[in-house]
């Protein structure tokens, strides 16, 4: 126990002399306003988009940004049982964000990927699809916003 204690003060003293800053120090410093110019490509992984970063919508601050939206949302079978019907899915979503900012050009590539087993009912599986993609249209705004808050 003590020896945890002291390992505990060492590595603490040890990263405070060295400089050590965290990644995502700064990421609470989303003083920025986003404006959507267009939206191409799935329609449902678009509207999550935007109902995620409806906090940042036409609001007018120092940093506005113009970002087109570009989704591909793609549902491939990666697996089938011996009769060949499909046990294993993945959904596939790529998004590119054009962002316009003072005049200069800027692009995001995100790429998220899920794989999930196939549901013998049709109406949940249809269910568990949209949960799947709210989730990695959560995930892909929390990395937009993190990209967007380290330009200057």
């Amino acid at each position: 126990m003590i020896k945890k204690i002291i390992l505990s003060f060492l590595v603490i003293f040890s990263l405070n002399n060295c400089g050590y800053v965290p990644s995502y120090k700064n990421l609470n410093d989303t003083s920025f306003g986003i404006n959507i110019s267009n939206t191409i490509g799935n329609r449902d992984v678009n509207n999550l988009l935007i109902l995620n970063l409806n906090n940042y919508l036409n609001v007018q601050r120092d940093k506005t940004f113009d970002i087109q939206i570009s989704t591909i949302l793609t549902k491939e079978s990666i697996a089938k049982d011996s009769s060949g019907k499909t046990t294993d899915y993945q959904i596939k979503i790529k998004s590119t964000f054009n962002i316009n900012f003072e005049g200069k050009g800027n692009t995001i590539n995100l790429t998220e990927t899920f794989d999930y087993k196939s549901i013998d009912d049709q109406f949940k599986q249809e269910k568990y699809e949209n949960t799947i993609k709210e989730n990695i249209s959560k995930i892909m705004t929390q990395k937009l916003v993190s990209q967007l808050s380290r330009i200057k």
